[in-house]
C-alpha cells in the first residue's frame, strides 16, 4: 500500500497542551509526524500546523482519535494568507522566499503570485512585506 500525507491544522485547548497526542498518533497508528508550526501555550488556545503520512486507513483513523480530544481539525495548504489585494508586486518576498512559492508571474508587468503547495510557512515573506500582504493564522 501506499503512503498519502495529510496537512491538517489542529486548533485545541489549552486543557491538552500536556498530553502526548502526538506520540499515540506515531506509535499506536504508524504515522510519521511533520511539525512545521506551533503556537502552544498552557491554559490557553493552541494551533498547530502538522502533515501527517501514513497509510491512508491509518492516517484517517489518527484524525479520528485526535478529535476524541475535542481537536478541530481543517484541512490546510499551508497556515500563510496571501493577500493579493495588498500586494503591490514589489519583489521584497521573492528574496525571502526559499521555495519560490512567491514568484514573477509575469515578467513585463513584474506581478507576484502565490503558490501555496510550495510553502513550507517559514513566515520570511511576512517579516519582510511592507505591505502587509503577508500574515499567518496563528
Amino acid at each position: 500500500m501506499s503512503k498519502i500525507t495529510k496537512r491538517v491544522l489542529l486548533t485545541f485547548s489549552g486543557s491538552i497542551a500536556g498530553k502526548p497526542v502526538v506520540t499515540e498518533l506515531i506509535r499506536n497508528y504508524d504515522l510519521e509526524i511533520n511539525i512545521f508550526r506551533a503556537s502552544i501555550t498552557p491554559n490557553a488556545e493552541g494551533h498547530m500546523a502538522i502533515d501527517v503520512t501514513g497509510e491512508e486507513k491509518m492516517v484517517a483513523e489518527g484524525l479520528k482519535f485526535i478529535e476524541t480530544f475535542d481537536v478541530n481539525i481543517n484541512k490546510m495548504k499551508n497556515s500563510l494568507v496571501w493577500d493579493e489585494n495588498k500586494c503591490v508586486s514589489c519583489g521584497n518576498c521573492l528574496s525571502h522566499c526559499p521555495t519560490d512559492a512567491l514568484y514573477i508571474h509575469d515578467e513585463t508587468t513584474r506581478e507576484v503570485r502565490f503558490n501555496g503547495e510550495k510553502c513550507i510557512a517559514c513566515m520570511s515573506c511576512v517579516r519582510n512585506c511592507p505591505f502587509g500582504a503577508c500574515s499567518s493564522l496563528f
